[in-house]
């Protein structure tokens, strides 16, 4: 099988958490990609989605229109990209706030994908209206 994981680090809890559920596949011998917005790169089965720049870019977005998680359009489209290319069985979804993706990009793209979604909801962030906690 061909999983894909996002989340927003690959460190912390949540990145911790993609990570482990990464090695383990790679382990048991599927063929696994974790992209996250924020770290290093380990190995060439890992993907930064983010920098330092797009970051900052993101967030100034964020703070005159509002809107999280609508900027990083390049840096979504490479993604989408790279899933593309991977062509994965799975894309698996942990934490996507963190302003280093582009919702709406990215879900346009799941929707008419072939691959099945997982959600893994590590917080309140999703249905809450963007709060961690409510």
């Amino acid at each position: 099988m061909k999983i894909f994981h996002i989340n927003s680090y690959s460190y912390g809890s949540t990145g911790n958490v993609a990570g482990s559920i990464h090695n383990a596949l790679l382990e048991a011998g599927h063929q696994s990609i974790f992209a996250f917005g924020f770290g290093e790169s380990r190995s060439e089965n890992e993907y930064v989605i983010g920098s330092a720049l797009d970051f900052k870019l993101h967030t100034i977005k964020t703070l005159v229109t509002g809107l999280h998680c609508y900027g990083s359009k390049g840096k979504t489209k490479t993604l989408i990209k790279k899933i593309k290319e991977f062509d994965p069985d799975v894309v698996h979804i942990h934490n996507v706030h963190g302003g280093y993706i582009n919702l709406k990009l990215l879900f346009d793209y799941l929707k008419d994908s072939r691959a099945h979604v997982i959600v893994t909801l590590h917080d309140c962030w999703l249905f809450t209206g963007k709060c961690y906690h409510y």
